[in-house]
């Protein structure tokens, strides 16, 4: 057998070369990316680590929803009823929509 020429040994020098410089791309691709991953996985750790630090009210507590100038309304307003003996003052709370009747009966009964 005849030795190959100089044009084929330069064709297969070329060759190798490129499949070198293909593989060192690929793996400095690889790193790259798995750099760029780390680096999210840490910036997304260190927002989720400060996002509990962070708290607008004080010392924790949750603002009241019905704030301080709602208050509660009785569906059926009461009557201050007084059960004492007249030295000494018992007062004891009705309903207003109680029939008249009713409502002495209950007084007599709870001053017994």
């Amino acid at each position: 057998m005849s030795e190959p020429n100089v044009w084929d040994k330069i064709t297969a020098y070329v060759v190798e070369v490129k499949e070198k410089s293909s593989l060192e791309a690929e793996i400095k691709q690889e790193e790259y990316i798995k750099s760029i991953n780390d680096n999210f996985q840490y910036s997304l750790m260190e927002s989720q680590r400060l996002d509990c630090i962070y708290d607008d009210e004080p010392l924790g507590f949750e603002k009241d929803p019905m704030g301080p100038d709602k208050k509660i309304q009785a569906q059926d307003p009461l009557e201050e009823v007084d059960l004492g003996d007249g030295s000494v003052k018992g007062p004891t709370y009705v309903g207003t929509k109680i029939d008249k009747e009713f409502k002495a009966q209950i007084v007599e009964l709870l001053k017994k």
